[in-house]
């Protein structure tokens, strides 16, 4: 298992370095006042974890959104349990 790992190691290095060869011209990039020169490579690199970064918050902004919903839904329940409970008291009391 070793040797595999090994392998897909230099495997995926091996990618990367002929990615970043192949995308060693330097672009320009303009945003409003912004210009900014810098290698294809890099960019790509940058949206990547700009990417990456984005869907982490998405995903964790979504956990956080489901917690609190499933605690609300909690303590709803509870309420309506305890509504319930004392109403059947207050109908046993003649």
């Amino acid at each position: 298992m070793t040797h595999v790992r090994l392998i897909v190691g230099l495997v995926l290095i091996g990618c990367a370095v002929l990615f970043v060869y192949q995308n060693i011209g330097v672009i320009e990039i303009r945003f409003l006042f912004w210009s900014v020169a810098m290698s294809r490579s890099l960019l790509l690199v940058l949206v990547l974890l700009v990417g990456i970064a984005i869907g982490w918050l998405w995903h964790s902004l979504a956990l956080r959104r489901a917690a609190r919903e499933e605690r609300l839904r909690a303590a709803a329940e509870a309420a309506l349990a305890a509504g319930t409970a004392s109403s059947e008291q207050a109908r046993r009391r003649p």
